[in-house]
């Protein structure tokens, strides 16, 4: 108990929830960490930790894939299967340069490989909400929020692998432009949804990897 406390504590400290309670990705991670701390058991465990933070990560797929699903339908109507081809922002992390047989990697190397690049996905996440209109800003916000507890729960686990407190990477990317058309603005949120729909997959791999090996 005392062990789990600690880590509760450290994880607490690094997110800031003191002083970010007050909005809603607040209230969610405080909800998360009492449920956390609930019945003395739920991160006890590393094989409770990475089953929570496996079930996380599916229900963020599960969400996304609705989502981008969502998207496709309503801005590309006559489109059977829109994609962007010819265009990237920089920043954004891609599986082309993932590593081979990560299944053999070590528990911190599968943590630590996501690690920077969910947090840049939740930045971009929560910016394109904020250029966006319509029925798609919500499921956008519903994203995001998933996606800082799938972080809160990596954090958690990185705490229990390594014995550290993870230093939380701030994105430092580029604004995105305001004055753009429709279409540019179409483009813009799907290849973002597009490069997210990728990533999260092969996140959910590696998470799998870690359920079972404590299964």
């Amino acid at each position: 108990m005392k062990h789990q406390l600690t880590m509760l504590l450290s994880v607490l400290l690094v997110l800031g929830l003191g002083q970010a309670s007050a909005s809603p990705i607040g209230r969610v991670l405080s909800r998360l960490l009492r449920t956390a701390g609930a019945g003395g058991s739920s991160a006890s465990s590393r094989g409770s930790i990475y089953r929570q933070l496996h079930a996380n990560t599916l229900d963020l797929d599960r969400h996304q894939r609705t989502l981008f699903t969502a998207f496709k339908e309503e801005r590309y109507p006559d489109e059977p299967s829109p994609s962007v081809k010819d265009v990237e922002i920089s920043y954004l992390p891609t599986t082309r340069n993932f590593p081979s047989a990560r299944e053999n990697h070590s528990d911190e190397e599968l943590l630590d490989l996501h690690y920077a690049n969910l947090v840049i996905f939740k930045d971009t996440l929560m910016r394109v909400e904020e250029t966006e209109t319509g029925n798609i800003t919500y499921a956008l916000t519903t994203a995001a929020e998933k996606l800082h507890e799938v972080v809160f729960w990596l954090e958690t686990a990185i705490q229990d692998v390594s014995g550290r407190a993870s230093d939380r990477p701030e994105p430092n990317n580029p604004p995105f432009h305001s004055n753009v058309t429709t279409e540019e603005q179409n483009t813009r949120t799907l290849l973002v949804l597009q490069k997210f729909d990728s990533y999260i997959g092969e996140v959910l791999i590696d998470y799998a990897t870690l359920k079972t090996r404590y299964s």
